[in-house]
């Protein structure tokens, strides 16, 4: 749902992965990127390099309740995208999101709405640096 005004209007598009995507959630979660488990109730904030073009997140459980928001941040308060999840299994149906990133100053947020007994696992990567392709395979 955009819930920007009518000046900010929203185009939005799904579909299934196709190569080197589609190998992409696997990928990411066996790669040296970042990881990180995430308490129910919990917020995490992740900078990363000016360098990264394109950071490939995804956030998944282990076939738990996943309720959780992720927010890209340019400088410490300023939200430039977010995207809200609840799936009921985070492992059959987990968020796998693709940020272009270009510029300083950008990190990862990431608040997991869930009860305490509810974790989720946060996966990270750079596949963009500099304009070369460094995660895509």
């Amino acid at each position: 749902k955009n819930t920007g005004s009518k000046t900010f209007p929203m185009n939005a598009a799904c579909a299934y992965a196709i190569p080197p995507l589609s190998s992409a959630v696997k990928d990411i979660v066996t790669d040296n990127g970042g990881s990180a488990y995430i308490d129910g109730g919990a917020i995490r904030m992740y900078p990363f390099s000016a360098e990264v073009d394109q950071l490939q997140v995804l956030l998944k459980t282990d076939g738990k309740l996943l309720k959780a928001k992720i927010e890209l941040l340019n400088g410490p308060n300023n939200v430039k995208q977010e995207y809200e999840v609840y799936a009921s299994s985070g492992d059959v149906t987990s968020l796998f999101v693709v940020f272009e990133t270009k510029g300083a100053g950008n990190s990862i947020r990431v608040k997991n709405l869930a009860s305490q007994e509810y974790p989720l696992d946060f996966y990270w990567r750079a596949s963009v640096i500099g304009n070369k392709d460094a995660g895509q395979r």
